[in-house]
């Protein structure tokens, strides 16, 4: 199914299967394209990835919040034509989803800043294996990010991974504190 601003599409999600969609868009000369995304899933740990017509990675999320609550992603792209969005199984459950496209327009300062903040929490997902200073300061620096955008929710997932992060590095009062402003 080619998906379009406004547009929804369901699915069945199983470890190993993901399920991919695309989304065809032209960017003009004088603007790149944001993105919006919501992903709805019920009873599985789903991530939601973009990638530009090339194949390569725009933006990830997967948040810590499960099984029930939805993703939201945004993206900016400069590339024009049929941009893939991927929804895969994080673990070893299977469920359905709903993946919608909130908004598909030309990019404005926020959404260049929304695109940042998601990457750098993918990074600190993904670039660290273990517990650190580093990964809790990426955290940190997504919420600030995303504060920015006016995306509070998102803002308040980054504090909480840099909150438990820093109670992990036995900094209980830094940890306290970001848990607080989340």
């Amino acid at each position: 199914m080619l998906l379009a601003e406004g547009q929804t599409a369901s699915g069945h999600a199983s470890p190993g299967s993901p399920s991919t969609f695309p989304l065809v868009l032209e960017a003009s000369r004088e603007a790149p394209i944001a993105v919006r995304l919501r992903l709805d899933q019920s009873a599985v740990d789903l991530e939601l990835l973009a990638f530009d017509p090339a194949g390569r990675p725009l933006a990830a999320m997967d948040s810590p919040l499960g099984t029930y609550e939805p993703e939201s992603l945004c993206f900016v792209t400069e590339a024009d034509g049929r941009h893939l969005l991927r929804v895969a199984s994080f673990g070893d459950r299977s469920g359905t989803f709903a993946l919608t496209v909130t908004a598909v327009q030309p990019a404005i300062a926020a959404d260049r800043v929304c695109h940042r903040a998601a990457r750098l929490f993918r990074q600190a997902e993904t670039s660290f294996s273990r517990a650190t200073t580093e990964r809790a300061q990426t955290y940190e620096s997504a919420a600030k990010l995303w504060l920015r955008a006016g995306e509070p929710f998102l803002a308040a997932l980054a504090l909480l991974e840099a909150g438990d992060l820093h109670t992990d590095l036995n900094r209980p009062l830094a940890g306290e504190e970001l848990l607080r402003k989340a």
